[in-house]
């Protein structure tokens, strides 16, 4: 699952920052979308930053629920 650069600083507990820097710097892949957006898929951030924030989708919403139970809007 690829995942934009706001979604992916939020369930790894980094910054886009940070991200960007990692991706900069070559120690982060990311790929480009139809749009030319980067995107990074799931299994790099566990590669990079180790175990994610469990996150929920919840049914016909766009907001997602993290283990924490705070609600974030998910449309990009």
């Amino acid at each position: 699952m690829k995942l934009s650069i706001t979604k992916a600083a939020e369930i790894a507990n980094v910054s886009r920052t940070t991200l960007y820097n990692d991706m900069h710097n070559g120690k982060l892949t990311y790929e480009t979308d139809a749009k030319d957006k980067k995107v990074i898929d799931i299994s790099e951030l566990e590669r990079v930053y180790g175990p994610l924030k469990k996150v929920l989708q919840e049914p016909s919403s766009n907001f997602i629920k993290t283990e924490q139970g705070a609600a974030s809007d998910q449309s990009i």
